[in-house]
């Protein structure tokens, strides 16, 4: 099994053990959650949505948003400092109203 796999497969495992008798679960779009390599539980059923249909999670893209102005590859010393960097990062969001009419 690819070791990228390993991680989403131990997850299913564990989701499968507090299913009572069926989940279904939407997976992105992306290549490993289609690999023939996984083996979905029998109590599980995976639905993967057409090309182009809607993000089922629209704050996905509020996140999309936020990323450049909240850069994930900087240590930041305190939690406040972290705290204090996400809100900056939120209010300019915020107060983007163009931005926010693009996104939803």
């Amino acid at each position: 099994m690819p070791r990228l796999l390993r991680p989403f497969l131990a997850a299913t495992r564990a989701l499968s053990a507090f299913i009572g008798d069926h989940a279904a679960n939407m997976p992105g779009g992306a290549g490993w959650h289609r690999s023939r390599a996984l083996t979905v539980p029998d109590n599980m059923s995976l639905l993967h949505p057409p090309p182009g249909s809607p993000q089922p999670n629209p704050v996905k893209q509020v996140f999309a948003c936020l990323g450049p102005n909240f850069p994930a590859d900087r240590l930041l010393p305190t939690v406040e400092d972290v705290r204090s960097a996400m809100l900056d990062a939120w209010q300019a969001l915020a107060t983007n109203l163009e931005r926010i009419g693009s996104i939803t």
